[in-house]
């Protein structure tokens, strides 16, 4: 390819600078040379990647328009390029051929690499960091296993009143956060076998589109060219942050780096009521640091059920967590003794939080800026916000699909995977579109949080006249031998259809629990269908049965049915 000069204002210019050699490989936008005319100093950049083969212009060179100044090799092949006079190629190079490339292996990519080889395709997938993505190595797993460390700590605490005395237990920083990685390394390995056993051919290396069917992976030792017939896209998302002075500072940490933290801090700021958020602040409470919360919305967690949210900030309160909701965080400062000070308004006025530690936990975007999209002219959403899909999580461009927090439908690792097998099998031909509308969500609080299905709020919205009943675990033997009897199930049925349509737990247990309202919501079971179910006694289980029944001729162990008990009629 012939790079000319192809603007001008004037006669002629001057070759002010040279960027690149013959020889040197440029991705599309470097810049190759820059020139000096009546307009100033301006740059002409590489309109795609490739191999400068030659660069036709020396500096001080005077150029006229359509001058030719460099020429450039942009084939897409893996042929073997010299470099100038040079006889060894300079970049080692390969070509290989798939059924299906899977760009990300966080759980929806490698899930979805496994579900592919079971179906008989070549299958292969790249992947930048490390198999398992953000969940295994930097979310769902380590944040479970902090939490896990935190809750054993506080049973130990609280072990005496059941007579079981551990004289002054204390917290080993550095060792939960091995342990953390070994049950981290030991799932990653996991993984590699099964990718292995079902013949999974794993790139490590960033992938980039070339056109809608080629993309090129760079490892260090060299490219791999890939030609797929179809290709799912699962780089998942990072941290959103907020662009405000401070950010930089040394006492400002993401989510990644609060979960190689060997050293407690004795107080921590958390800017961000959200999951992450949330979830961080009961494990570092639990550990027994002082924890403040900042959020910029007028309530924490606001995607779930309001009586949920409004239950987990009085519990947060009550245990010490300091909350502020409606503040908007301005910006971050260092104080006298170097601790963070995080400026925040709230009510017209100007407030602030002093701290050890700032954990920024605003959320997650979807990652995709160096995919290249535009080379295969892959849409995004209407916001920008994701890359557009339909029911079958295919783009735009016919055999290439995007699932995860990519697509950003649902942020949660269970939803990528549905995601990633319906994506499949629409490759294969073998379903129709995929629901998703019923998609439990779990949060790790303390105590746990989980729904599915339509809250209160929904229905209210919706139209549909709808029934509420919320049984207290007070009310339930096993939560109170496990000392855990803050919180409630409530569930929630369509009025005219007697269908369960949604379902919110806060307490113990909840994470296991919302499994059978998921089953009850999925396939439409009736009130009176569902309160013929049995449930093992005693087990925290039961809460879900006496829901049902107070939906129905009245919960059993009930103690203030005019609190529990909710009709919603539309007329």
């Amino acid at each position: 390819m012939d790079i000319k000069l192809e603007f001008l204002m004037g006669a002629d210019a001057i070759v002010s600078s040279l960027s690149v050699k013959a020889g040197d490989q440029v991705k599309a936008g470097d810049e190759l040379l820059q020139y000096e005319a009546s307009k100033g100093i301006l740059p002409i950049l590489a309109p795609a990647d490739g191999i400068v083969e030659e660069v036709l212009v020396d500096q001080g060179d005077r150029i006229v328009l359509n001058d030719v100044l460099v020429r450039m090799d942009t084939d897409t092949g893996c042929k073997e390029t010299a470099a100038g006079n040079r006889s060894t190629p300079v970049k080692k190079c390969r070509e290989e051929k798939a059924d299906l490339l899977i760009i990300g292996a966080g759980p929806g990519g490698y899930e979805a690499a496994i579900y592919a080889a079971q179906n008989g395709l070549k299958v292969i997938l790249a992947e930048a960091r490390t198999v398992g993505g953000t969940c295994l190595n930097e979310g769902c797993i380590p944040t479970k296993a902090l939490n896990k460390g935190a809750r054993t700590y506080q049973d130990i605490l609280k072990a005496a009143k059941m007579g079981i005395e551990v004289p002054h237990p204390q917290i080993n920083m550095p060792r939960l956060i091995e342990w953390k990685d070994e049950v981290k390394e030991t799932l990653v390995s996991g993984i590699l076998g099964l990718l292995k056993n079902h013949s999974v051919k794993l790139l490590a290396g960033t992938a980039r589109f070339l056109s809608g069917n080629e993309v090129v992976v760079e490892q260090e030792e060299g490219q791999v060219h890939v030609s797929a017939g179809n290709i799912i896209i699962a780089t998942g998302s990072k941290s959103a942050g907020l662009r405000i002075p401070g950010v930089q500072l040394p006492q400002v940490m993401d989510s990644r780096e609060a979960l190689s933290l060997k050293k407690l801090p004795s107080s921590i700021t958390i800017i961000g009521g959200g999951v992450i958020g949330m979830e961080f602040a009961f494990i570092y409470h639990s550990l027994g640091v002082s924890v403040q919360v900042i959020e910029y919305l007028e309530g924490i967690l606001p995607m779930v059920d309001k009586d949920i949210s409004d239950r987990l900030r009085l519990i947060a309160e009550r245990k010490g967590i300091l909350i502020q909701t409606g503040a908007r965080v301005s910006r971050i400062e260092n104080g006298l003794n170097q601790e963070a000070v995080v400026i925040y308004e709230k009510d017209g006025k100007e407030a602030f939080a002093v701290s050890e530690k700032v954990l920024m936990a605003v959320g997650r975007v979807p990652d995709y800026e160096t995919l290249n999209i535009e080379a295969a002219n892959i849409e995004t959403r209407r916001d920008r916000r994701g890359i557009q899909v339909d029911g079958h999580m295919q783009t735009n461009r016919p055999g290439i699909y995007a699932i995860g927090d990519v697509n950003n439908i649902l942020q949660l690792a269970h939803a990528a995977s549905h995601q990633g097998m319906a994506a499949v099998r629409h490759i294969l031909k073998m379903d129709g579109g995929e629901k998703q509308d019923i998609v439990p969500n779990v949060i790790f609080t303390m105590p746990e949080i989980a729904s599915v299905g339509k809250t209160e709020m929904d229905c209210q919205k919706d139209g549909i006249s709808y029934e509420v009943y919320k049984f207290p675990f007070s009310g339930n033997g096993k939560a109170l031998i496990m000392g855990d009897t803050d919180g409630f199930v409530k569930l929630v049925k369509d009025r005219v259809t007697d269908e369960i349509i949604g379902g919110s737990i806060i307490g113990p247990d909840a994470s296991t629990l919302i499994n059978s309202i998921t089953e009850l919501v999925q396939f439409h079971i009736r009130q009176r269908d569902a309160s013929e179910v049995i449930f093992p006694h005693p087990t925290t289980g039961e809460a879900i049965s006496e829901s049902i029944l107070g939906l129905g001729i009245g919960a059993l162990h009930s103690v203030n049915k005019k609190e529990e008990h909710i009709i919603h009629a539309v007329d």
